[in-house]
């Protein structure tokens, strides 16, 4: 029987799997740093889960916390293990980014702006 690995062991092999240990003590640091980043919203993503799967049993105003505190505290903690694990997070909707709006004065600024 294979031995069941625990959520921490499973990130810490992801994380020595991208991170090479040219300096043993730092890498350990840095491996304790990403996995405690992907776990501590875990709670968050079960709420977050329990209201996709169910979401007529949740109510409004628990569904706005549920969503809110997700989306705020998850997005710090992956950001920060993005960095460890690969020094610089990529932007992923970078090449998706809404076009600047167009110049006071230019025909589709006084186009967009009339309601006619």
């Amino acid at each position: 029987m294979k031995k069941q690995l625990t959520v921490d062991q499973a990130l810490g092999r992801v994380f020595d799997s991208f991170r090479e240990a040219k300096d043993r003590k730092a890498h350990s640091k840095k491996k304790a740093d990403f996995v405690f980043h992907m776990t501590d919203w875990m709670s968050d993503l079960e709420e977050l889960y329990r209201l996709y799967h169910h979401p007529n049993e949740i109510e409004k105003k628990a569904s706005r916390q549920i969503v809110f505190g997700f989306v705020l505290h998850a997005t710090g903690h992956l950001n920060a293990a993005a960095r460890l694990l690969l020094d610089a997070p990529p932007d992923p909707f970078g090449a998706f980014q809404a076009p600047p709006p167009p110049k006071a004065g230019t025909k589709k600024a006084r186009k967009k702006g009339s309601h006619a």
